[in-house]
């Protein structure tokens, strides 16, 4: 009997010993699952992204992706997004991005995902996200959702 009590007692210090860190990076990656499914992604919302000021990189996935260039293809009139990704975690990754395409009033006229796999440490790719859905006159593209994975 008191077996089982040391038991429990060890193991509740475990638990209390493993949430007292400051946020998700004191926490030691999760450990890849038997099935070989990758371990939980970084995912980044609009509702959890703070507010950048005066220019700030935002923190997380959604700081490694910039916007350089927004159209609509005078042809086709699909909407696309240049995006340039850079990898500033400390391991590979790939990255699955939504972009939107808004007009000057603000309303959604079309979205579109854009990619990027097994991006180094450190390293900078081009990816372009672009939607088959017509729109017409000028818009503006806004990322609204990052997802980085390891790779």
């Amino acid at each position: 009997m008191a077996f089982l009590a040391l038991g429990a007692v060890l193991i509740g210090v475990l638990v209390v010993a493993g949430t007292g860190g400051d946020g998700p990076g004191d926490r030691p990656p999760a450990p890849p699952s038997p099935t070989g499914t990758p371990a939980p992604a970084d995912r980044s919302s609009p509702a959890d992204r703070p507010s950048p000021g005066g220019g700030e990189t935002p923190a997380g996935p959604e700081g490694d992706v910039r916007i350089t260039g927004c159209g609509v293809d005078a042809t086709t009139e699909w909407p696309s997004a240049d995006l340039s990704v850079t990898n500033r975690s400390r391991k590979a990754g790939g990255y699955v991005i939504e972009v939107e395409f808004v007009d000057g009033t603000g309303k959604r006229l079309a979205e579109a995902p854009a990619s990027v796999s097994n991006l180094a440490a450190g390293q900078r790719a081009e990816a372009v996200a672009q939607s088959p859905q017509q729109v017409s006159g000028d818009v503006t593209c806004r990322v609204t959702d990052v997802t980085r994975f390891a790779s």
